[in-house]
């Protein structure tokens, strides 16, 4: 028996000291350790997102989605004016002048609009075993799109199919601070604190004067490097802890609602490279982003071995009835 053992102690010898040394290495390190990697490997039970930019359009923009019918192509609506005129007469007087009401109509336009998803029937099984609510997840990512499509058009417009933006809208009044700062430049961070104050409050002044106090504005949007600055400038250094926000939302007699906007705001001056802030006032008589159809999934539908499911809806944009309820500021 000992010499059976020996016979085969020398053979496996020979064997070892035969192979190259590339494959008795790759043997000795294949037993280094008595724990496989996947073994020493912890998943975490959180799972985490990739993060994208806040969707700020409904907090904004007044939003209308009642009483319109989703199967409209298109939307009007009806302005009224008065023409006319009163002066003084006499007793027998004959040339009375006369009062008129007319009235005209303001059309814009409603696009459907949508996306979708789907999955196999394999994927799905996968994602059971893997413990993935794959289409919760797939159904979330697609309506966030859909969203998402919504907030850009709402800010920006879309010139393909008509609609026009909040941040781009022809008819709004481009204002922009005096020239006095730093190396007379218009910028508040070339400003001391009074002269931006100064600033603000003449926009909100100007706009109840030029529509003969028919509209005043209620809410300052500002790009969100601006308004970090100015939540954080102190009015002077005597009051350290006021800063130049602090003040003008004390002393402006008529913004009760100053707000860090979207990041669009940052590139929204008209050559479309500077920072753009707008004050108007948030009434829905005044403007409102319509949306005849709240995006919503179609049933499922099968197609060989996976399924898929449609998401559609109907937009309308942003429609501005009140030119004077806004105004853009540029340079600052």
């Amino acid at each position: 028996m000992k010499n059976k053992l020996k016979a085969l102690s020398d053979l496996i010898a020979g064997v070892i000291a035969g192979a190259p040394a590339a494959l008795v290495a790759r043997m000795d390190a294949a037993y280094d350790t008595m724990f496989l990697a996947r073994e020493l490997t912890q998943i975490e039970s959180e799972q985490y997102r990739v993060q994208y930019p806040a969707l700020e359009f409904r907090q904004h923009i007044p939003i209308k989605n009642s009483g319109l019918n989703p199967g409209a192509k298109f939307f009007v609506y009806r302005v009224w004016d008065y023409m006319g005129m009163a002066k003084w007469i006499s007793s027998y007087a004959d040339d009375l002048p006369n009062v008129a009401i007319r009235s005209k109509e303001v059309a814009s336009t409603a696009q459907a609009f949508g996306n979708s998803y789907q999955f196999s029937a394999e994927e799905l099984m996968q994602a059971s075993m893997a413990g993935l609510p794959l289409e919760r997840e797939e159904a979330n990512a697609a309506f966030e799109f859909m969203e998402r499509f919504m907030d850009q058009v709402a800010w920006l417009g879309d010139a393909a199919v008509g609609m026009l933006g909040f941040l781009k809208h022809p008819n709004v009044g481009v204002t922009t601070p005096a020239a006095d700062g730093a190396s007379s430049a218009t910028t508040f961070a070339s400003k001391t604190p009074a002269q931006i104050l100064r600033d603000l409050h003449a926009v909100s002044l100007a706009m109840q004067t030029r529509s003969k106090k028919l509209f005043t504005a209620d809410t300052l949007l500002l790009p969100p490097s601006v308004y970090g600055f100015i939540a954080t400038k102190p009015v002077s250094d005597l009051q350290p802890l006021t800063t130049v926000l602090d003040v003008f939302k004390a002393t402006d007699p008529y913004i009760k609602t100053v707000m860090a906007g979207p990041a669009y705001l940052e590139t929204a001056d008209a050559a479309g490279t500077g920072p753009r802030a707008v004050m108007y006032r948030k009434d829905p008589r005044a403007m409102s982003v319509y949306i005849p159809l709240e995006p919503r999934a179609i049933p499922p539908q099968e197609r060989n071995l996976a399924v898929i499911v449609n998401i559609w809806g109907k937009f309308g944009g942003f429609i501005l009835r009140q030119p004077l309820a806004i105004q853009y500021i540029d340079g600052i």
